[in-house]
């Protein structure tokens, strides 16, 4: 009658079958696939030294921030700390939803201290890097990884192109499977144009333009091509954070950065800010005249003496 009700005694172990099926029903199949394998972590964890009592086995309402910060602390003895946010994060969200099915009235995960992101990772190839990467690359690799590079598309997004995002006249690339849902317009430069003016065209414009590749492939052949050219500690994403820097560092501004990447938070943008110091060095010049102007100020502006 006052809007308040018993929590359910439904355990965490049960509670995750109904959350998982949603999320299988709304969320993208790589997010629905970490939540599983978050809570496969969260599930055994014990709560006494015999490991009698599991942590899937307490009831959802009687799981503590205290028992949450246990698990944070033995668990980063094991993975990195980025796991460990993953992990919270699907159990706080899995709270979100039990509060809103009316199963509990609280989220322990809300206080429980957060981790401290681990420093942005900006990694990016050298001219050298570059000839070496694409020479190792094979004949059917080279063109993805140059349009990775000259789009700063993300894997998934360029494997879901079909021919109909693909408008060649207009040069424009549609990206519609984005990680943030939303649709955006890519624009392509010579390189990338003539990349995909090279490919065979089938008549079917909804075939995809890569459909023989799987995320899994790709990502292994560009593994086996970076260790055939010497480039070390570069990943098949980092070609995206190529794109971005080359960017910055013809100042290229981190709003256009943030639309052309897609980017929905504009301080995963700001982590490039560093690359263009030329760009800084060029504000700062807009100062050299802040005496001249600040002097006509204060003298226009002097009260006169009576």
């Amino acid at each position: 009658y006052l809007g308040i009700y018993a929590a359910q005694k439904v355990s965490l172990r049960e509670f995750a079958k109904k959350y998982l099926e949603y999320a299988r029903a709304n969320k993208r199949p790589s997010s629905a696939l970490r939540d599983d394998t978050s809570l496969k972590a969260l599930l055994p964890f014990p709560l006494d030294p015999e490991g009698k009592t599991l942590l899937g086995d307490c009831a959802l309402a009687a799981i503590t921030p205290e028992i949450l910060e246990r698990y944070k602390i033995a668990r980063l003895a094991d993975v990195k700390p980025a796991t460990v946010t993953h992990e919270l994060a699907t159990l706080r969200h899995l709270y979100t939803k039990a509060i809103e099915w009316r199963y509990v009235s609280r989220n322990p995960v809300k206080a429980v201290t957060p981790l401290k992101p681990p420093p942005a990772r900006v990694r990016y190839l050298t001219p050298e890097e570059r000839k070496a990467l694409l020479a190792a690359c094979e004949a059917r690799l080279r063109p993805l990884v140059l349009l990775l590079l000259h789009t700063g598309l993300r894997r998934g997004e360029l494997l879901a192109l079909t021919w109909a995002d693909i408008d060649l006249r207009q040069r424009w690339l549609t990206v519609r499977d984005s990680k943030t849902h939303r649709a955006r317009r890519v624009p392509l430069n010579d390189t990338g144009l003539g990349v995909l003016q090279a490919l065979p065209r089938p008549d079917d414009s909804q075939a995809k333009a890569f459909g023989e590749w799987t995320r899994d492939a790709l990502t292994m052949a560009f593994r086996r091509a970076a260790k055939r050219a010497g480039v070390k500690d570069f990943r098949l994403h980092d070609c995206r954070h190529d794109a971005a820097s080359q960017l910055a560092m013809r100042n290229v501004s981190l709003r256009t950065i943030q639309e052309l990447l897609g980017h929905a938070d504009p301080r995963m943008s700001a982590k490039y800010a560093h690359l263009s110091p030329a760009a800084l060095a060029d504000a700062v010049k807009l100062l050299d005249g802040a005496e001249k102007e600040s002097a006509g100020y204060s003298v226009a502006t002097r009260r006169r003496k009576r």
